[in-house]
């Protein structure tokens, strides 16, 4: 009896200890990191000798939260997180665009844009919205990056893009005009990761995988690095428009000879104080706008204060911002080479990557999980699903319930073939009695009036 009392009483005192030393663990390594910190934007405001935005290449990068693109009229680069490599500024790049500094190890290449164009992106899916938000981001990755990156949940532009294409039924006329003005790649393995990142790594608990480990990993790595880091940087300026029409719509601006997407171009110039730049009907376009929901357009980069696009242009290289990036992932890094003395860098890699895929399985958002009229079927995109609904329902949540009607005919003979209908009764959109001849006989089909 004594030696049960004993061993309960050891078990007690070793999980308490066990505990405190976690508790110790996490507020030294939190304490370290909020000692340490880093600002990203610390260099680009240093006297103006380093490239502007140059320091956004090694940062880290959370895909989960992120987008490459900027779809809302205010937008911050989101996803973006505390620097993993350390840039030092000593490299002039030589017969370059540029005098300014930019960090060592990184290659510069001039892009220098020639005429300005705009493209128009019709956005409708969310299929659509992945090619569209793909064009700003190159991935270093394997297959199923799209199925958790910018997730519906936590990514604030997937969310909006999302939500008027499915759930307000909108169309949206996406156009962007870029001014590219140089692209900066990092050689990594010669370059230094930060103290702050390495000392994390250091630390991490090996090599059980267990609460703590889980949440020190999401605390201490994810929430501060993320688990990808920029390796490439595409800087220059954007020019970007909204278009927001009624899928209803588009059928009947179709059929009154609408171009969506010259329309869509005309307002972007139009809107930019750049209308000599495109061929427009004047009248045609004002009736064309009076479908638009809502519009807006915005320019990232270069001196905004600028009254026209074209001059807007020539601003970009005084103020250059990412237009696009790539990200690689960390467990790269997490090797023998950088880290020499720590004999289980290999079992910590696989912790991250275990935690990883529990920190991105997330269940799939459908709205309102279908109203439980419906089934959420995986678009593969966003970790978002639509909403397939049962017969007698519908919507893009599966919460409008089918109206039937039942209909009574004039005639008692069996009917000949129909060929056409047309409506000669309508209310409330609906319509209450239809007209429809056949190869001999014309009869008409009475339908019970609708609720309005």
């Amino acid at each position: 009896m004594h030696r049960v009392v004993f061993f309960l009483a050891l078990l007690v005192v070793c999980g308490t200890g066990s505990a405190l030393v976690n508790h110790q663990l996490l507020d030294r390594v939190n304490s370290y990191i909020n000692n340490h910190r880093l600002s990203p934007n610390a260099r680009s405001s240093s006297e103006g000798i380093y490239l502007q935005n140059s320091n956004k290449i090694g940062l880290g990068y959370n895909p989960l939260y992120g987008s490459p693109v900027c779809y809302t009229g205010e937008c911050q680069m989101q996803g973006f997180a505390q620097p993993i490599f350390q840039l030092n500024y000593q490299q002039i790049p030589k017969g370059s665009c540029t005098t300014r500094l930019i960090p060592d190890y990184t290659f510069l290449d001039c892009l220098p844009s020639t005429e300005l164009q705009a493209d128009t992106e019709t956005i409708d899916t969310v299929e659509q919205l992945k090619e569209t938000t793909s064009k700003s981001i190159d991935v270093s990755a394997k297959g199923g990056f799209w199925k958790f990156s910018f997730a519906y949940k936590y990514s604030e532009q997937a969310r909006y893009m999302l939500d008027h294409i499915i759930k307000k039924n909108l169309e949206v006329l996406y156009t962007s005009a870029r001014v590219s003005y140089v692209k900066l790649s990092m050689f990594e393995p010669f370059m230094n990761l930060t103290e702050t990142f390495r000392y994390v790594i250091e630390q991490l608990p090996c090599c059980d995988y267990d609460e703590t480990v889980e949440s020190y990993i999401q605390r201490f790595i994810f929430s501060y690095f993320g688990f990808t880091y920029v390796n490439s940087l595409l800087l220059g300026g954007i020019a970007r428009q909204n278009i927001f029409i009624e899928k209803s719509d588009i059928s009947l601006l179709e059929t009154h000879g609408y171009t969506r997407s010259h329309e869509a171009q005309a307002e972007f110039y139009i809107s930019l104080n750049g209308a000599t730049k495109i061929v427009y009907d004047k009248e045609k376009h004002n009736k064309f706008m009076t479908y638009v929901r809502k519009t807006y357009a915005t320019t990232l980069g270069g001196d905004t204060s600028v009254q026209t696009i074209d001059e807007w242009s020539k601003t970009v290289p005084s103020n250059p911002v990412v237009t696009k990036f790539g990200i690689s992932y960390i467990f790269d890094l997490l090797n023998k080479r950088r880290f020499p003395h720590d004999d289980q860098i290999f079992n910590k890699s696989k912790l991250i990557e275990k935690a990883l895929n529990k920190y991105i399985d997330n269940q799939l958002y459908c709205y309102n999980n279908c109203s439980g009229n419906g089934v959420c079927q995986e678009t593969g995109y966003f970790q978002f699903g639509e909403c397939k609904c049962k017969d007698t329902w519908k919507g893009f949540d599966c919460s409008q319930e089918v109206s039937t009607t039942t209909t009574t005919t004039t005639t008692t003979s069996t009917p000949r073939t129909i060929t056409s209908c047309q409506c000669v009764r309508r209310i409330c959109s609906e319509c209450l009695k239809w007209s429809c001849s056949g190869r001999r006989r014309r009869r008409e089909v009475i339908g019970i009036r609708p609720k309005c």
